[in-house]
């Protein structure tokens, strides 16, 4: 078994924010993610979606190719700071040929701050 890891920080939408090349054919068995945001406004959210098309599909019918999708958000009345987090696997069965590019993409709505780090086990 191998391990890749894909690790972003950051505070604004972006397509490819982490991205590997995957070096010979295999299958993605399982991906572990440690994914945290912070906000200091109401209804804030990150949304990652892992897929080996290089721009975000997030929120399109018919999307091709993502395989997984994880969010956080967090909603309170009142000014401050909120944070909310994630620490899971997902077992997922993604054939990859060599060559393919798997890439994170995020939308962030509001003020909020992210940091993920995914462990793809092949």
């Amino acid at each position: 078994m191998r391990t890749y890891q894909l690790y972003a920080t950051g505070s604004a939408t972006g397509n490819a924010i982490a991205s590997i090349n995957i070096p010979s054919s295999t299958k993605v068995k399982a991906i572990q993610i440690c994914f945290e945001i912070t906000s200091i406004t109401a209804t804030s959210y990150v949304a990652l979606e892992f897929s080996k098309i290089p721009v975000s599909q997030i929120a399109v019918n018919g999307a091709q190719d993502p395989f997984l999708e994880v969010r956080l958000g967090s909603n309170f009345v009142t000014s401050g700071l909120s944070t909310s987090g994630l620490n899971q696997t997902f077992p997922v069965d993604v054939d990859c040929r060599q060559g393919e590019t798997i890439y994170v993409h995020a939308l962030v709505t509001g003020t909020a701050t992210y940091r993920v780090n995914a462990i793809l086990w092949f």
